[in-house]
């Protein structure tokens, strides 16, 4: 078993071919215990417990205002909105377009998070003094 499917559980199968929402092949997994050293489970547990949508968290972040919120706040509500946009049922409608709201927010100009030049080196880690050009350049 994989170290994905041990942390989310086994891919569901997949939907039967036909119309669907953009959305719609985007599902929550299942949660099964995790058996490992304490500091594994530990960590899986915070992870699980972050990408879990929380509707009071979420509402009182909303509540402060985004321009009121730093940046990591700014985040955690972008993940919260993302996760609400999973469940079905008409709040999804609202939750994408507070979605198209916070990214629009979080790629602006002044955000630690907004899009920036990147590069890549493929292969074994450049050695001192080395003056490889990178494989792939590309906004990241």
């Amino acid at each position: 078993m994989g170290f994905f499917d041990r942390l989310f559980g086994k891919k569901p199968a997949a939907p039967a071919p036909g119309p669907v929402d953009e959305d719609e092949d985007i599902r929550p997994t299942g949660s099964k215990p995790i058996d490992g050293p304490p500091e594994f489970v530990r960590a899986v547990e915070l992870q699980r417990a972050y990408w879990t949508h929380n509707a009071d968290e979420q509402s009182q972040l909303e509540a402060r205002g985004v321009e009121q919120l730093n940046w990591r706040e700014r985040l955690r509500l972008h993940h919260l909105i993302c996760l609400q946009r999973l469940n079905p049922g008409p709040e999804r409608a609202a939750a994408t377009d507070k979605c198209r709201q916070t990214v629009r927010r979080l790629i602006a100009p002044d955000s630690p998070y907004r899009p920036r030049p990147a590069m890549i080196w493929q292969g074994q880690s450049a050695q001192q003094g080395s003056s490889q050009e990178p494989t792939c350049r590309a906004r990241f």
